[in-house]
């Protein structure tokens, strides 16, 4: 478990998790696009789950307040938090 946070205008870049993911957003908004369906704005309060290896990019909402949300990673022990997928 972890804070994680995405500066203005910035975005995660396109990535996945090879475990179980929780996101709780704290404070802030995000466009949250996961592949294969429409994007959605995640707001303070809005939760999403992600299956493991489920490709996705967020970009903060705003160009002058940082995005926040509470992640919860479910897996094996010593899998990575993080993996890129390259263009």
């Amino acid at each position: 478990m972890w804070l994680t946070e995405i500066a203005p205008g910035k975005a995660s870049g396109k990535h996945y998790h090879p475990v179980h993911e929780f996101i709780y957003v704290l404070e802030g908004a995000g466009h949250f696009e996961v592949e294969g369906k429409p994007p959605v704005t995640m707001q303070a309060g809005d939760a999403v789950y992600l299956g493991p290896g489920q490709v996705h990019d967020t970009t903060n909402a705003s160009t002058t307040a940082p995005a926040k949300a509470l992640v919860v990673h479910v897996g094996e022990k010593g899998q990575p938090l993080f993996v890129p997928v390259r263009p």
